[in-house]
């Protein structure tokens, strides 16, 4: 075969092949992330505290991360050596699950994942797991000095407890118990505010599936305490 000839097909061969290759590398790329998404080390549940904020829209948690989560780790670290990790994540879904049905999905799948120490959500979706004995009773650990209410409206979290009892149709009653302290309000959080989450009538609750609650408890403090003022950089927490 002639020189020129050879590379005339060595040229036609990647000219029209080259779609082949791309695809080649995209996929050996997309094989490779995934190896190291399902091989990748993670922290068992009782080693970390996530803060999930659950909203309509998409909260910058990218930014609250990079401004808390190294700081908050230390800090909780110094409380529990143990924990490995602070993370912060959202899912947009305002409660309406007619009108955001993959929002909903993507809340629901979190929840019956037993996923997130703290939730961050608006009122109605609040009320919602409270009368489903979703939540963690809060005044343990404000007696143990892990959380502070000073100053803050706890009117529409100080709740009865969640009924024992169903409906015919198998609903839960309305609650009917002592009274205890459900969440905290995030109300006027200039940090989570400049982030675009609506803090007005949103509260911060601890799942009653929490693996590490105090630990998530103090975490929790911790966050609130630095976000009053607005989003700190980092080296001012640091």
């Amino acid at each position: 075969m002639a020189k020129g000839a050879l590379k005339g097909d060595i040229k036609n061969h990647f000219q029209y092949r080259l779609w082949v290759y791309l695809l080649i590398a995209v996929a050996g790329w997309f094989a490779a992330d995934l190896l190291y998404t399902v091989t990748a080390y993670r922290p068992p549940a009782e080693r970390k505290v996530d803060f999930v904020l659950v909203q309509g829209g998409y909260p910058d948690t990218e930014a609250l991360s990079a401004a808390l989560s190294a700081s908050a780790l230390a800090w909780g670290q110094a409380y529990d050596p143990t924990l490995e990790e602070v993370g912060f994540y959202s899912i947009s879904y305002s409660g309406d699950s007619n009108a955001d049905i993959y929002g909903a999905q993507v809340y629901l799948v979190r929840i019956a994942a037993q996923e997130g120490d703290i939730w961050i959500l608006p009122e109605n979706l609040f009320t919602q797991l409270h009368v489903q004995d979703a939540l963690m009773p809060l005044d343990d650990f404000v007696e143990q000095g892990l959380l502070h209410t000073q100053g803050l409206d706890l009117t529409n979290c100080v709740l009865k407890a969640p009924s024992e009892q169903t409906s015919e149709d198998g609903a839960p009653l309305p609650p009917d118990g002592e009274e205890h302290l459900y969440a905290l309000p995030v109300s006027g959080l200039k940090g989570l505010e400049e982030i675009g989450y609506q803090t007005q009538d949103a509260y911060a609750v601890m799942m009653g599936y929490s693996a590490n609650p105090q630990t998530s408890a103090a975490v929790l403090d911790w966050v609130m305490e630095h976000l009053k003022e607005g989003l700190p950089e980092q080296e001012e927490i640091a």
